[in-house]
């Protein structure tokens, strides 16, 4: 398995995934997992310019899952906040 050193900072240019990951097993783990312990720091954040920060699809699941002590999923911004829709399809992220 190739390692990746942390902390790590690229950049790049595609049409295509730039970072993929992905999770062959068949258990219930997960393909990402951002883990802080921290009381005032995020474990994963998503910024774009003019797409979407942090996405999630699922065919069967649940595309994204919060859970929290105080907010399981929360969001704001100047049009929609938390964004709710059955219509998105993996390739709109």
């Amino acid at each position: 398995m190739p390692e990746l050193t942390l902390p790590f900072v690229g950049s790049g240019a595609t049409d295509g995934d730039l970072f993929s990951i992905t999770n062959t097993g068949t258990g219930s783990a997960s393909g990402a997992a951002g883990r802080f312990t921290s009381e005032s720091a995020v474990a994963l954040v998503g910024k774009s310019t003019n797409a979407i920060g942090v996405g999630g699809v699922s065919g069967t699941g649940v595309g994204v899952h919060g859970d929290g002590g105080t907010s399981g999923v929360e969001g704001s911004g100047k049009k929609v906040g938390v964004l709710v829709t059955k219509e998105l399809s993996v390739r709109d992220l």
